[in-house]
């Protein structure tokens, strides 16, 4: 058996379209869901990371508020408002100091140490001078804090310049990066009296509240990317270190847009390709305190990249199965037709005739139509047996009723000559026509005669070729031996010279001869006229007609059946005259045609083909 590839096709495209679709659709959900996986986990590692960093901040600037709300810082502020603290010293907290007192240092001290995030704290006067400045020493256990009370950097920080005015304790923060760091200085007023007596300016490292914050658990250190960004642009702190205390770069096109963007609302998300040529998911939001914003970025491609491996390989095993399923149904639809291609050979050779063929099938399911098949055969068999009977039988019949037929036109032209003939035998023209009538009739009977002792020919319907004829001495030939014999009736004759059609002389002077009859009946009983007409229509056209004044015809009669086999009017016609001149004229490839009215009387029509000019005689 031959494996067809179009109709394995066929099968393997049936069968790959839902799958395809299916394997689009879960590629879809999948990064549908990564999409829904990345907003929901960013949302969280930001929400962890704001709470955390708002912890942290909240507890070093209660610290640093603790500290200017502190009496002994007070009290140690209003005493030096009236001297000048000229001297140059610094002294560890451990160490016995003149210039500041041990509660004092130790107050500072336990602000400036190793878990705090301050790195220094100042101490200004009411003149709004620099008292001392306690540094962080790290790495040095001995001397944790240092006191700087002379000589202090031009770049030295300042109070807020609101702090003065401030009533209460409150924090005023501003934030200053560059590549040392980034920090943010805290002023804290320090009221003495109910009065401004100082100020406690403090510096908070934010690199290591970064850090506290991406090392405590269940924050947003899982993540790939952590961005925080000052409204300069600059980069205060990163996942990658080497980028941390930069502007945003050319290098990043996609990120800088959106750089923008994190501080035009409180929260938001985009994406953004990084310098590593990944595609990363963001969400950021606004650290309102000091005035930054903070993004995470997630690197979708990765996850990305997974469910394209999971489609690729779904879209494998979608392809195998596919074609597994292809071939199998290929094959199984070839047994299938090849049953159906030998029912449909045998139905061929049955309708070729070869009612003796058989079905050899395989197929259990396709043997009961075989076995109907043959049931329909042999049944045709025993059909076409009974209708070759009764064919013969028709055959039979139908020349029987039309010897009949013959034979009454024969009789019912002899009768008309043997009534006239009583009246009228005296007259030598009479009986010279009745003679021609006689001898026609007996021409008729002989024909009658021969046609009974060869069935054969017959029977088979086979007659002389048509041949170029003058239609007019046949017609008057046999007026003569019908119309004229009729004296009831008036009769007229309208017949040119001469007129040429290609027929066979015999069958269509049993036409006219049938036609006249059948008028002469029609008018039994009363005076009509009869009329024969004949002549040219146009060019390869000619007619006869023959017309009466008889009962004439419905129209229901007309269209349903005239020209009918036994269909009659007559009380003791067969039925075959009309019908037969019908069968003549259209073998003949003419046409005849009928108009007739009830009570006026009835008109045929037969138009033929004309001769040609060179085959007249």
């Amino acid at each position: 058996m031959l494996f067809r590839p179009k109709l394995f096709f066929k099968f393997l495209a049936v069968c790959i379209v839902p799958l395809l679709l299916l394997t689009a659709f879960n590629y879809w959900n999948d990064v549908r869901v990564i999409d829904g996986f990345l907003n929901r986990t960013q949302a969280t590692a930001l929400a962890d990371f704001s709470r955390s960093f708002t912890r942290i901040l909240n507890e070093d600037q209660e610290a640093l508020k603790r500290l200017g709300g502190c009496k002994v810082v007070s009290d140690f502020a209003a005493s030096r408002a009236d001297s000048s603290f000229d001297s140059a010293h610094t002294s560890a907290v451990n160490s016995d100091s003149s210039e500041v007192p041990r509660d004092v240092a130790l107050r500072v001290a336990d602000v400036v140490n190793s878990d705090n995030d301050f790195t220094s704290v100042s101490l200004f006067g009411a003149e709004r001078k620099a008292i001392f400045v306690a540094l962080l020493q790290a790495g040095d256990r001995e001397h944790p804090v240092v006191f700087q009370t002379k000589d202090f950097l031009t770049a030295q920080p300042q109070p807020d310049h609101n702090v003065w005015t401030a009533r209460s304790p409150r924090l005023l923060a501003s934030a200053i990066s560059d590549t040392a760091g980034s920090r943010v200085y805290f002023s804290v007023p320090v009221n003495t009296a109910g009065n401004v007596g100082g100020a406690v300016v403090g510096e908070l490292n934010l690199d290591l509240v970064f850090s506290r914050v991406t090392d405590t658990p269940n924050t947003a250190t899982s993540t790939a990317m952590l961005v925080v960004l000052d409204r300069n642009g600059r980069i205060l702190y990163h996942t990658n270190a080497a980028l941390k205390h930069q502007f945003v770069k050319p290098s990043m096109p996609h990120f800088q847009p959106i750089a923008g963007q994190m501080f035009s609302s409180d929260n938001g998300n985009g994406r953004f390709t990084g310098t590593d040529g990944h595609e990363y998911a963001t969400a950021f939001s606004r650290l309102p305190d000091l005035d930054l914003a903070v993004a995470v970025a997630s690197n979708r491609d990765l996850l990305i990249a997974d469910a394209q491996r999971t489609a690729v390989l779904t879209l494998i095993a979608a392809l195998l199965l596919a074609a597994i399923a292809a071939a199998v149904l290929t094959r199984y639809w070839e047994r299938r037709v090849r049953g159906i291609e030998r029912v449909t050979q045998g139905v061929g050779a049955i309708a070729q005739g070869q009612l003796d063929h058989s079905f050899d099938l395989s197929s259990d399911d396709l043997r009961p139509l075989a076995a109907n098949v043959g049931l329909v055969t042999q049944q045709l068999r025993d059909q076409i047996a009974r209708e070759a009977e009764s064919r013969q039988f028709e055959s039979f019949v139908r020349l029987s009723a039309s010897l009949t037929h013959d034979l009454k036109n024969a009789i019912e032209a002899l009768s008309l000559t043997v009534t006239n003939m009583e009246r009228h035998f005296e007259n030598a023209e009479f009986r010279t026509d009745a003679m021609q009538t006689v001898r026609g009739a007996t021409d008729n009977l002989r024909a009658i005669v021969t046609r009974l002792s060869q069935p054969v020919t017959t029977l088979s319907g086979e007659h002389k070729r048509p041949r170029s004829v003058d239609l007019v001495p046949m017609l008057r030939r046999v007026i003569s031996m019908t119309a004229a014999q009729a004296e009831a009736h008036e009769t007229i004759v309208k017949l040119p010279e001469s007129l040429f059609a290609i027929v066979e002389i015999d069958r269509m002077q049993k036409v006219v001869e049938n036609l006249i009859i059948n008028s002469l009946e029609a008018m039994a009983g009363k005076n009509g006229k009869l009329t024969i007409e004949a002549g040219e229509i146009n060019a390869g056209k000619v007619f006869f007609s023959v017309a009466d004044t008889g009962d004439g015809m419905s129209k229901r009669f007309i269209q349903e059946r005239l020209f009918h086999p036994f269909a009659t009017t007559k009380k003791r016609g067969v039925g075959l005259g009309l019908y037969t001149c019908r069968e003549v004229v259209r073998a003949h490839g003419g046409t005849i045609e009928v108009s007739s009215e009830e009570g006026a009387g009835t008109t045929f029509r037969v138009v033929l083909p004309s001769a040609p000019l060179e085959s007249r005689r």
